[in-house]
């Protein structure tokens, strides 16, 4: 594995890569193919793709669905912050090729990165609506918030859509965080992501807060404190969160995830270094260089500490790796890198990683209890109606147990879901099966084994 410096405030990145779209199509123009006009598309700048956003999905998606068109999001780049800054800081939640990935994930059929540049401001709001809505696009209909506005000095407005006849126009609100007594924004999801409230900024946005990069190769001091690190410069424009060590974790290019202890801060021991993300990959001793990873952060530990000696700053080290384990330990490892959002998230936009995780083990636990009382439900009946049965959730438990290093023999695992020993609930329900039943079950296993 890469190994780098690691975290004495000693840190710093290289080079940041973008992947390929291949599923969703990405337009540089508005000039669509004939496949996609006739959509609904929502417009806006989107970055962080965050909860509030997903309101707006959500309304497209049931538009999309109710009329059979096209799923489509018009957004620009840069962003317009960066094009009006004459002097622009890292502010972007979720660099282009992320929000990218994003979308696809909520299932877009096609995304147009409209270039925002001098000619596109001062473009007429009625030039836009006929131009690039009508003209170039041909859409059905227009997902916005309340607060849009378009044209040469934002002088168009929600009211000057809603008054076209050629298309609908959904206007959505904001959306409220009832617990935090906010709404959901980038602007407090960034303040957030800077002093260090990791957890809260990623339950606003559905998703972790992720930077990719290429890895490239450092000093090895790393290597030689025991602890070698994959190190990632900072993607131009992204904002930077608050220096100092994170719980995380990391994924490959082949879609291996590990967790990791994380170091994002400055090595002001070595002249003009800079920045840098290094990653501890547990578990893990490979060659990562030249690789593009991604980075999650999901919880702030420490701030950044300048340590007396290597003694010090190995101990340190070590702490923070036990401390990071612990909290992974409570965070599931499928939900936890935000990019690309998960075809399960898509039909509950406005449910947090954690939420989900908990109404699925509710739906789960409901599912097994129905079982238990249901007794007279034979497996036989289910593997034929349906083709699994409670064996085969106690093997899908027990494999699920292994993925988390957790033991569990098939007894055990079958005794979870009967709700007493597998022979015991055997002898006390389960019926003789006709031959007929028999028949029909070995008929479809020979079926299923010929496909």
């Amino acid at each position: 594995m890469p190994s780098g410096m690691l975290w004495g405030k000693v840190g710093r990145a290289n080079v940041t890569v973008e992947e390929h779209n291949t599923k969703m199509r990405l337009y540089r123009t508005t000039k669509l193919h004939p496949e996609h006009r006739g959509a609904v598309i929502m417009i806006g700048n989107f970055d962080g793709v965050h909860l509030g956003h997903h309101a707006l999905i959500e309304a497209v998606r049931a538009y999309a669905t109710e009329h059979e068109c096209p799923l489509g999001v018009l957004t620009f780049e840069p962003h317009p912050r960066l094009f009006f800054a004459q002097k622009p800081e890292p502010f972007l939640l979720t660099p282009k090729q992320q929000r990218s990935d994003l979308f696809q994930g909520l299932g877009f059929d096609f995304v147009v990165m409209q270039p925002f540049d001098a000619d596109f401001t001062e473009l007429k709001a009625l030039h836009f609506i006929e131009r690039i809505l009508l003209a170039d696009m041909g859409v059905s209909a227009v997902v916005v918030g309340e607060d849009f506005g378009f044209g040469q000095h934002r002088e168009g407005n929600v009211d000057a859509l809603q008054h076209r006849s050629e298309f609908d126009t959904i206007v959505v609100h904001e959306v409220f965080d009832n617990d935090l007594g906010v709404a959901y924004s980038s602007t407090k999801i960034r303040a957030l992501l800077g002093t260090g409230e990791t957890r809260l900024a990623n339950t606003m946005m559905g998703h972790a807060f992720t930077v990719t990069g290429t890895v490239f190769r450092n000093e090895q001091t790393g290597r030689e404190l025991g602890f070698p690190t994959a190190n990632v410069r900072p993607m131009l424009n992204q904002i930077r969160p608050k220096l100092g060590v994170y719980a995380g974790r990391v994924r490959l290019n082949d879609g291996r995830v590990f967790d990791a202890a994380i170091n994002w801060g400055l090595r002001p021991s070595v002249a003009d270094r800079g920045l840098m993300y290094e990653a501890y990959l547990f578990d893990f001793d490979e060659d990562l260089y030249s690789q593009t990873i991604r980075i999650a952060l999901l919880d702030y530990i420490r701030p950044e500490v300048t340590f007396a000696g290597i003694d010090a700053l190995k101990e340190q080290i070590a702490q923070d790796c036990r401390q990071v384990a612990h909290i992974l330990a409570e965070i599931p490892a499928d939900s936890s890198v935000g990019c690309p959002i998960t075809p399960e998230i898509r039909k509950l936009p406005l449910m947090s990683a954690s939420q989900r995780t908990a109404i699925e083990a509710a739906t789960f636990r409901r599912l097994v209890q129905h079982f238990q009382q249901h007794t007279e439900v034979q497996n036989i009946d289910l593997m034929l109606l349906a083709d699994f049965c409670r064996n085969c959730l106690s093997k899908w438990y027990e494999a699920a147990a292994a993925e988390q290093d957790v033991t569990l023999d098939k007894a055990t695992a079958r005794a979870i879901i009967y709700g007493e020993p597998y022979a015991d609930w055997k002898a006390k329900y389960q019926t003789e099966a006709t031959a007929e039943k028999i028949a029909a079950l070995a008929a479809r296993q020979k079926q299923k084994d010929q496909t």
